[in-house]
């Protein structure tokens, strides 16, 4: 399985990358620029979107952007941000995320949202 993790702290994306080491193939995007790119030339199964990314573009609009893609209309975007009130997720949620995780977040907690919509993808 392959992820795409859109990060554009360099501590949060080698957390990431450590947490889910042996799991799954993970590539990183630093902005949601790049993370538009490669979803464009690659198909992952399932999407990691930082909400606060700097540059012109944030993760809310990054994930409405690649959902446009072909093949990523059902593709699994989970939310990861400092967020973390409920109001917040429930408004991601209907923003068109799939999950939400707020950081700080145990390897544990990454692993289990991981697994949960990979889950509900296959019987899609």
């Amino acid at each position: 399985m392959k992820i795409l993790s859109v990060e554009d702290n360099l501590e949060n994306r080698t957390i990431i990358s450590k947490f889910l080491e042996g799991l799954y193939v993970v590539e990183d995007a630093v902005n949601a620029i790049e993370a538009i790119q490669k979803a464009k030339k690659e198909k992952y199964d399932l999407v990691l979107m930082d909400i606060s990314l700097e540059g012109a573009i944030d993760g809310r609009t990054a994930a409405k952007e690649i959902r446009k893609i072909d093949g990523y209309e059902k593709v699994p975007i989970i939310a990861i941000t400092g967020y973390a009130l409920f109001a917040d997720k429930e408004q991601f949620l209907k923003e068109g995320f799939d999950g939400y995780l707020a950081k700080p977040y145990r390897k544990k907690q990454l692993i289990e949202i991981i697994i949960e919509h990979l889950k509900k993808e296959q019987f899609k």
